[in-house]
């Protein structure tokens, strides 16, 4: 069992709350790295070939200037999150979208 740090977790920044597509070629994660537009943000990774890419800030359709966290993917691609920087009924409330078709900086 390999217990290291992906490659791309580095520096003081918060690496968490990873979620894996049913096919495991995708993860998403919660993090405060560069590219955060706010608290933390959600990042997305594609495993090619065992490696896992640079992470790519999911964009703005889900991430807000304050804190999305808890990723979680189904088998239809729906990403359900929390946030406390979308408008909804307090706190961190539970949100999706489907990461195929938001719009943003999605990969």
């Amino acid at each position: 069992m390999d217990e290291n740090p992906l490659s791309f977790c580095s520096g003081q920044s918060i690496y968490t709350h990873p979620a894996l597509s049913a096919d495991g070629k995708t993860m998403i994660f919660a993090s405060d790295r560069p590219g955060s537009v706010g608290g933390t943000d959600l990042f997305m990774t594609q495993n090619v070939k065992g490696t896992w890419s640079e992470p790519v800030n999911v964009g703005d359709a889900v991430n807000s200037r304050s804190n999305e966290l808890y990723p979680f993917l189904d088998s239809e691609n729906n990403l359900f999150f929390s946030s406390n920087g979308i408008q909804g009924y307090g706190g961190y409330d539970i949100l999706f979208v489907n990461i195929k078709e938001a719009p943003g900086k999605n990969p």
